[in-house]
């Protein structure tokens, strides 16, 4: 599909009761070419104003300047084969834009102006307000990428299928923990999923590893693949998991005494 066909599908066939939309990019495609335009993305999203769920297959996202181009009404986003630019992710942009710099108001207004800021933060509609996020295959997702997740505040689920570059220490950075101001990292997830299956040739990360300081809130556990033996070793650490799934394995009598 080019983003010409996007368009004419966009005008003429995609309305007000979509609910899920699935799209092939070009990245696999000889012509190559943009594919996802911010304009386009801003007029699905006044067109689709019922829009929850997106998968993007294939789909080179680097023109974008980050994720808070897409619908606000999103719930699901599912990126599978495709590349992200640096600091996708991030929220940066929709604070400045939120709270311009300039406009000074009454000196006596300061402190509702300031819980009226945290009121409206990022799990507002002005912020990403997606709950469940799926990333397979995206070989440039980073731990950076990964650290910029925490200031999503209604991520409950996080899916990382051959995300080779994430690290253990990265995944560490971002599990929810006890901090000054209360709990930090990615506080509110209750889902986590971490395999790696596919491609030979990468170094092995382990990035499992990263769960053995613990993760607070964390109440379910998929690992698949080459990240199962580690994080077995480590599922302990986590005092509120409830269910652990495991795939793409096989187990010995050993691992299972040790976990």
């Amino acid at each position: 599909v080019s983003s010409r066909i996007l368009w004419v599908l966009l005008r003429q066939y995609l309305g007000c009761g979509l609910r899920c939309l699935r799209l092939r990019g070009l990245l696999l495609s000889a012509r190559g070419g943009t594919f996802l335009s911010e304009s386009w993305l801003k007029a699905l999203s006044t067109r689709c104003p019922r829009l929850s769920k997106l998968y993007l297959l294939h789909t080179d996202l680097r023109s974008l300047p980050n994720c808070l181009v897409f619908p606000r009404t999103l719930r699901v986003l599912e990126l599978r084969g495709c590349e992200l630019p640096r600091g996708f992710f991030s929220q940066s942009s929709s604070n400045s834009a939120t709270h311009p710099p300039g406009k000074a108001e009454a000196t006596s207004s300061a402190p509702h102006q300031g819980r009226d800021q945290k009121g409206t933060g990022l799990g507002s509609p002005l912020g990403v307000c997606i709950e469940k996020l799926i990333l397979n295959n995206v070989p440039s997702f980073t731990d950076q990428h990964l650290q910029s997740l925490t200031s999503w505040q209604r991520l409950s689920q996080l899916e990382l299928r051959d995300t080779f570059r994430i690290t253990a220490n990265g995944l560490r950075n971002c599990a929810a923990k006890d901090g000054l101001s209360g709990v930090e990292g990615l506080s509110r997830l209750k889902f986590l999923e971490i395999g790696i299956t596919g491609r030979q040739g990468y170094q092995l990360q382990m990035a499992s590893l990263g769960l053995g300081a613990g993760w607070i809130g964390l109440e379910e556990l998929s690992l698949g693949g080459k990240e199962v033996g580690p994080g077995l070793l480590c599922a302990s650490r986590l005092k509120d998991l409830k269910h652990l799934c495991l795939w793409a394995c096989k187990l010995s009598e050993l691992q299972i005494v040790r976990s």
